[in-house]
């Protein structure tokens, strides 16, 4: 049998099957006592040890360990035979094999048999962004090199003490938002002015009283917890993440990565159609391994601690998190701030970034003293948009890139006060017409402000512009090589010329979308999912 078996020695065997089961997809065996032949000191003896035997989907054996009397050396590795499939019984011996020095607390001390080219199927054309077929066996065992060393404490790429994590939202949390909306003191607002001076105060009123009487807080708990998330320590940064498995063989990783105002609520309506194709109408073959972080300072990640955490910061996190996860290549999306940061991580780390899809293009004109140069006549107009966009609806940029602390106060006092500063991007930047429910019902717009009112994350989300698009702070982009795809949607704030695209990226593909605006994943997820999967279809 073409199988890789290892086994290693945890501290928490009932925690660690339990976490494995969903970060890797492992299927555990009942949890057992057995005695564990060890040779101490050249004396031979049994400790008493609890002990499970996992596999995956891919045909990875794994056995775990973890003493109860005694200690078991980390200098012998458990398992059964090579390569053989073997489930421990009652009556069955342990088997062990001294391995020298190697220890079984980091990743050398493996007992790893790879397989030969069972489900790499994909021929070695790294040069064209492809896959090669020893990447896609590597990829099969990575992970569980750094289970080892997380559940040992150490340092996996960065990150360390993946755990679980769940929403919880407590009648306390309830209590007092209802209280302050209650509470609200409204603006004055001028008769039939609507939007034209920001949020109308119509509508932000219905939307908070179904806010404070209307939304069914356990709904949104499960919507958040209906897939497996995680939260980790990314040096000193606390990193939380959805990670979903595909169960197809053939599936590749992929990196979404969301901006501002939104959070990881944007992708929950995509997550599964994207990792079980099969499952939602769609081919086996387009499945993803889905990662979709929030991105540090946002949402569940929790509010940046230090001065100058930016883009690159949060690309470097990412790419460990992708190694950490057993991703030595991978795929990666994103729109808004996660656009950058996509960019960021084709340009840094293109030897494992093998194609990134865009749904914002933020690319400057290549000849600055005439942008107009060469555009035809939809390229003008799309132009005109953007101008317009800059010139009327940037009023945030300013603040939030120079004083976001002062805005923050009252943001984070006041559910009203945020539910308006975001509800308007939401309606300004989507294909809604002027309705912004036409886009979005009042669930999944509440959804994105709770993320923020329960985690108090608005000003270090805000704090992103200042580290990085504030006076004399923004940095040039990047050159990118790997294959880029751009969706173009109608209802997006920047309209940015092809011509521009190309003297920057590799642009492979160019798709006008027939609907959708700046949120396109939350707006449009059957545009989006059927998008992303037709463009990486090519490069798997």
């Amino acid at each position: 049998m073409n199988l890789l078996h290892f086994g290693f020695k945890v501290k928490d065997i009932a925690r660690s099957s339990a976490l494995y089961a969903d970060l890797f997809g492992i299927v555990w065996d009942p949890i057992r006592e057995y005695d564990v032949p060890v040779t101490v000191d050249g004396q031979a003896r049994r400790n008493r040890s609890y002990v499970t035997h996992g596999k995956t989907s891919d045909g990875i054996e794994i056995e775990m360990v973890q003493p109860i009397e005694g200690e078991v050396p980390d200098d012998i590795a458990l398992g059964g035979r090579e390569g053989i499939s073997h489930v421990p019984s009652p009556s069955s011996t342990w088997r062990r094999k001294r391995r020298g020095s190697r220890r079984v607390g980091s990743p050398s001390s493996m007992r790893v048999r790879r397989p030969g080219r069972t489900g790499c199927s994909s021929p070695t054309r790294g040069s064209a962004g492809r896959w090669s077929s020893s990447f896609n066996c590597m990829t099969r065992a990575e992970p569980y090199a750094l289970l080892q060393r997380h559940d040992a404490g150490g340092d996996a790429m960065g990150l360390t003490g993946i755990a679980p994590f769940r929403v919880a939202v407590s009648d306390a949390e309830i209590a007092d938002l209802r209280a302050r909306l209650d509470g609200t003191r409204w603006a004055d607002q001028l008769s039939e002015s609507g939007w034209d001076y920001g949020t109308d105060g119509d509508y932000l009123r219905r939307l908070c009283d179904y806010w404070r009487d209307g939304f069914d807080w356990r709904a949104f708990e499960a919507r958040f917890n209906r897939f497996s998330h995680y939260v980790a320590d990314a040096d000193g940064q606390r990193l939380h993440f959805y990670h979903l498995r595909s169960p197809e063989p053939a599936a590749r990783p992929l990196i979404i990565t969301h901006g501002w105002p939104g959070s990881v609520a944007e992708f929950l309506d995509v997550m599964g159609p994207l990792s079980d194709p099969a499952a939602h109408g769609g081919d086996p073959a387009d499945a993803f391994h889905v990662v979709a972080p929030s991105l540090p300072g946002f949402g569940f990640s929790g509010p940046t601690r230090v001065r100058g955490y930016r883009a690159r910061t949060i690309a470097d996190a990412f790419d460990g998190l992708m190694q950490a996860l057993g991703y030595e290549a991978y795929f990666a999306q994103g729109g808004d701030w996660g656009s950058l940061i996509t960019i960021l991580l084709a340009a840094n780390y293109p030897q494992r970034v093998k194609a990134i899809h865009l749904n914002f293009m933020p690319a400057p004109p290549p000849n600055p003293e005439n942008p107009a140069e060469g555009l035809d006549a939809a390229e003008l107009e799309g132009l005109k948009r953007t101008q317009h966009f800059m010139a009327h609806e940037t009023g945030y940029q300013a603040i939030q890139g120079t004083k976001p602390q002062t805005l923050a106060y009252g943001l984070t006092d006041s559910p009203a006060g945020l539910a308006g500063w975001i509800v308007e991007k939401f309606r300004g930047w989507s294909d809604c017409g002027g309705d912004v429910e036409n886009s979005f019902s009042r669930d999944r717009l509440l959804d994105n402000i709770s993320v923020y009112w329960l985690t108090g994350t608005i000003n270090s989300s805000m704090r992103l512009y200042y580290e990085e698009a504030g006076p004399g702070r923004r940095q040039p982009l990047p050159d990118v090589t790997v294959p880029t795809g751009h969706a173009v949607f109608p209802g997006e704030i920047i309209h940015t010329p092809r011509r521009w695209a190309e003297a920057k990226f590799n642009i492979a593909r160019w798709q006008a979308m027939p609907r959708g605006g700046h949120f396109a994943a939350m707006e449009v997820p059957d545009l989006y999912v059927d998008e992303v999967r037709a463009f990486f279809r090519e490069y798997r």
